[in-house]
């Protein structure tokens, strides 16, 4: 299990850069309440990390952030990492995932939903980001189940 630890630098929101382009516009959307599930998409190097590093951090609650890299494209190594980055936020959150996961690594669906169900637990607002998530390219039906079973007060972000 050891070869599954996600480094704590990949849990936490970056820094942003003192001469990053301020995106009022593109700010204001991601603060819109209306939303459950956001996607922000662009070419490379076009500041997507650091818009959505800007955004997290001007939050009056930090959410979870896990940062992806091209290791995650193992099913379980990536949702080791989210599980990760959402026990660091709200401690006990996929607990029950974790286990799950490290029974069988073919469950990666029961502990999608169960990872997804503990914010259900949880019981307040709450946000998670997830960044570089093409690095990962996670089972689509499985990341469906995910989104699917969040509480309507918890929203996700893709970059």
């Amino acid at each position: 299990m050891s070869d599954k630890r996600v480094a704590s630098v990949r849990l936490t929101i970056p820094p942003t850069a003192a001469t990053t382009i301020c995106r009022p516009e593109l700010l204001a959307r991601l603060d819109a309440s209306e939303w459950r599930l956001a996607v922000v998409s662009a070419p490379a190097g076009l500041g997507k990390s650091l818009l959505l590093s800007a955004w997290a951090t001007a939050l009056d609650e930090a959410p979870a952030w896990f940062s992806c890299d091209s290791s995650d494209v193992e099913p379980t190594r990536f949702w080791t990492g989210l599980i990760a980055s959402m026990s660091a936020r709200w401690p006990g959150v996929g607990d029950d995932a974790a286990v799950i996961l490290a029974r069988s690594a073919s469950a990666e669906h029961d502990a999608a939903v169960s990872l997804a169900n503990d914010m259900v637990a949880l019981d307040r607002p709450s946000t998670i980001v997830i960044d570089d998530l093409h690095l990962a390219q996670p089972t689509t039906a499985v990341l469906a189940a995910f989104i699917a079973a969040l509480p309507p007060d918890c929203r996700l972000v893709i970059g």
